[in-house]
């Protein structure tokens, strides 16, 4: 599977016993999220990772199945201190840059969402546009071209009622 990156195989000879090289570059925004080697009957051969992108196996007595699995690389991470209220993402812990990230809020009964933010950058100083979905019921925003930070406030609402006490 190279989805979302390259992957090159460096087999000479293709003999058993021999070292095998493969090279996994992910495109902008991706990692490595995983490197498996399966031999004819299913058996998962031993993969060692040398650094840099570079994964190498011994080439056992027959044809193998290579799979390379590419994962978003910037992280979304959600401030633990929100009270009153949930915050939940889609997708949930990893976005490439330019997927489309969508902000779910649950407020807390009595409660309504007061602000969302998203911030990215070196120490989450810059902030990311977040629009609200015409349905209204969640927020979107465009990933950049790093992790970001969700934080939210959620405040207590107005008794719609005039004609009885607030207590």
């Amino acid at each position: 599977d190279a989805d979302n990156g390259e992957v090159d195989v460096d087999l000479s000879r293709g003999q058993a016993g021999e070292e095998v090289t493969i090279t996994a570059t992910p495109d902008e925004g991706y990692e490595v999220e995983a490197v498996t080697v399966t031999d004819r009957g299913g058996e998962e051969i031993n993969v060692t990772e040398a650094g840099d992108g570079v994964y190498t196996f011994e080439m056992p007595d027959s044809s193998v199945t290579i799979e390379v699995t590419f994962a978003p690389g910037y992280e979304i991470t959600i401030d633990d201190d929100i009270r009153y209220g949930e915050i939940t993402t889609d997708p949930e812990d990893y976005a490439a840059e330019d997927d489309t990230v969508e902000v779910y809020f649950k407020p807390s009964n009595g409660y309504k969402l007061k602000t969302i933010e998203v911030f990215t950058g070196k120490d989450f100083d810059d902030e990311v546009t977040v629009r609200l979905h015409s349905s209204g019921d969640y927020y979107r925003f465009t990933m950049p071209d790093g992790d970001v930070y969700i934080t939210a406030e959620f405040e207590r609402t107005t008794m719609p009622f005039t004609d009885v006490r607030t207590t």
